[in-house]
């Protein structure tokens, strides 16, 4: 799920499974459909090991990946255990 608080706009995107390609393709999907105009992209994460810069690299070509990666900032929650 994508969420925009300052819009109050969610998108929710749903999949079988979690996989590193369904993350990557949603991860495009809000780069190039939902805000292709945005200059910053903020992403807070969980923990997951699919949620990596990696994940985009094995689906798409180099350019690609730079192009949609210089759009996003990852912050991953941390354990607070």
């Amino acid at each position: 799920m994508a969420f925009e608080p300052l819009a109050a706009r969610r998108r929710v995107k749903v999949s079988l499974r979690r996989t590193h390609q369904d993350w990557a393709w949603w991860v495009k999907e809000l780069v190039d459909r939902h805000y292709p105009q945005a200059g910053r992209i903020v992403l807070v994460l969980d923990n997951l090991n699919t949620h990596t810069p990696a994940a985009l690299y094995a689906l798409f070509e180099a350019a690609k990946v730079w192009r949609i990666a210089q759009k996003l900032e990852l912050h991953y929650e941390h354990s607070r255990e």
